[in-house]
C-alpha cells in the first residue's frame, strides 16, 4: 500500500477547482500539520510557486517533522541557458532559507519541458550538484504524462518523480510507466488523485466548463456505490493499491479533510471495482492544464 504525502500548494494559494476556502489560515496550517503527524505522514510536497507556502512551512518549522520535497522554478523556453542553472541553485537555497533547513529530501524540475528543452542538461547539473553537495537527497522531475517521463528517464539518473494519476485518468498505469520507473528505482509520488477535487464534488457544484466530464464521474460514482464505499475511498484505492506507487500526494484545506482521507486510506485494501472500466481517454477532461 502506497502511503499518503501532504501537498501544501493550499498553504500558500487558493488552489483546487473544488476549494472554497481559498488559501488557508497559519492556524489551520498548524492543525493540518499536527494531524499529519499523528496519522504518520512523513513527506510534504511544496513548491517555490505555491505562493507563501514555503514561508508557511518554515514559520511552522515543519522541517523538525517532515521531509520535505520542493521544485524548481519554470522556464518553459526553448534553450536552457547557464544563468538559468545558476537561478536553480539560488532557487534551492532559498528554499532551504525560507524552510529552516539544511537539506532537503527532494527536489523535483517542476516543469518537464525544461529537461528536454536544448541545455536542459544544465539544470540537471545544478540539481546534481545540490545533491553531491547534501543539499539535497533525491533529485527527479514532476511529469505530465507517461511519453514525457519515460524520456526523461532514458535522458537522466531520476530519483523520484511525480506524477498525475486517478480513476479517470489511468494513463500513468496503462502505458506500463510506472512499472519502468519502478525497475529502474525511481520514486513514484501520484498527484492529482481527485483531480483537483472534481472527482468529490456535489453534481450542482461542477462548474459548467467541467460538465462534460459528468458521465465518467457518474459512472465511477455508481461503482463506489454498488462497492459499499465513498467516491473518496474509491479514489485512494485506485492508487494506493498500486504496488509501483511510494506515496499520493493529497493536499487539503482543513484537518477534518486530513482526517477524512487518512481514514479513507485504510480501507483501501478491501474495495473491490474494476477500475479499469472507468477511464477517460479525453485530454480535454483529464488534463487540468486544459482547463
Amino acid at each position: 500500500m502506497a502511503k499518503l504525502s501532504l501537498g501544501t500548494a493550499q498553504f500558500g494559494l487558493n488552489y483546487g477547482v473544488s476549494n472554497t476556502r481559498g488559501q488557508i489560515s497559519l492556524d489551520d496550517a498548524h492543525a493540518i500539520l499536527d494531524v499529519a503527524k499523528k496519522r504518520g505522514i512523513d513527506i510534504l510536497d511544496t513548491a517555490p510557486a505555491y505562493g507563501t507556502s514555503e514561508q508557511v512551512l518554515g514559520e511552522l518549522k515543519a522541517a523538525s517533522d517532515f521531509k520535505l520535497i520542493s521544485k524548481t522554478p519554470q522556464f518553459r523556453r526553448e534553450e536552457i541557458l547557464a544563468e538559468d542553472a545558476d537561478q536553480v541553485r539560488r532557487s534551492i537555497e532559498t528554499s532551504l532559507t525560507r524552510l529552516g533547513t539544511e537539506s532537503l529530501h527532494g527536489v523535483l524540475v517542476h516543469w518537464p519541458g525544461d529537461l528536454l528543452a536544448r541545455g536542459g542538461d544544465l539544470l540537471w547539473g545544478a540539481l546534481s550538484d545540490a545533491k553531491s553537495e547534501g543539499l539535497v537527497r533525491s533529485i527527479g522531475v514532476s511529469v505530465y504524462d507517461p511519453a514525457e517521463l519515460l524520456t526523461l528517464m532514458e535522458r537522466y539518473p531520476v530519483n523520484v518523480m511525480q506524477a498525475p494519476m486517478n480513476v479517470l485518468d489511468q494513463r500513468m498505469q496503462a502505458s506500463g510507466a510506472l512499472g519502468v520507473a519502478r525497475t529502474n528505482g525511481v520514486s513514484s509520488h501520484i498527484r492529482s488523485a481527485f483531480l483537483q477535487g472534481l472527482l468529490l464534488m456535489d453534481r450542482s457544484a461542477i462548474p459548467e466548463k467541467r460538465r462534460a466530464a459528468m458521465p465518467y464521474i457518474d459512472r465511477f460514482r455508481a461503482a463506489a456505490e454498488q462497492a459499499g464505499i465513498s467516491p473518496l475511498a474509491a479514489c485512494l484505492a485506485f492508487i494506493a493499491r498500486n504496488e509501483d506507487v511510494e506515496s499520493v500526494v493529497c493536499g487539503v484545506t482543513s484537518a477534518a479533510e486530513l482526517e477524512e482521507i487518512t481514514d479513507a486510506l485504510a480501507l483501501a485494501a478491501s474495495v473491490e471495482i474494476d477500475f479499469a472500466g472507468l477511464s477517460c481517454n479525453d485530454a480535454s477532461i483529464i488534463d487540468p492544464r486544459m482547463w
